[in-house]
């Protein structure tokens, strides 16, 4: 097929070269191509002059098993938000606090660490074996 096309488009070159080109024959070369196009919207592709001659839109597949379509297709991903952390620190100052077996007890300042959400990125998780 791409030898085709290839050999189309170099024999178009080709020949086209010499002639001179105005403006009213790209118009009427426009108007046949916005035809062709909507011929094949309109029918939803069941016409398309331009894939038959090129053999883009063929429909005898190998071994007659058709491709699969979008609507037959499982998919077997999803996206799965992974997050970044940090560890972050936080200074506890000074302060009593009380306790059943010793009572009253005064806790000295200090650090506590504890992790923090920072972000995060998109991933693909792959289910389907």
């Amino acid at each position: 097929m791409k030898r085709i096309v290839t050999m189309i488009l170099v024999l178009t070159v080709f020949l086209s070269y010499p002639v001179s080109a105005f403006a009213s024959h790209w118009d009427k070369a426009g108007k046949a191509l916005a035809v062709i196009e909507g011929l094949r919207v309109l029918s939803g592709g069941d016409i398309d002059v331009i894939g038959n001659l090129t053999g883009i839109s063929r429909t005898d597949y190998p071994r007659g098993v058709p491709p699969r379509t979008m609507a037959g297709r499982r998919d077997c991903s999803r996206k799965v938000w992974v997050p970044h952390y940090k560890w972050d620190r936080r200074y506890v100052p000074e302060h009593e606090e009380y306790d059943e077996t010793h009572g009253r007890v005064i806790v000295e300042a200090h650090f506590i660490r504890f992790k923090v959400e920072n972000g995060g990125h998109w991933e693909y998780e792959y289910y389907c074996d």
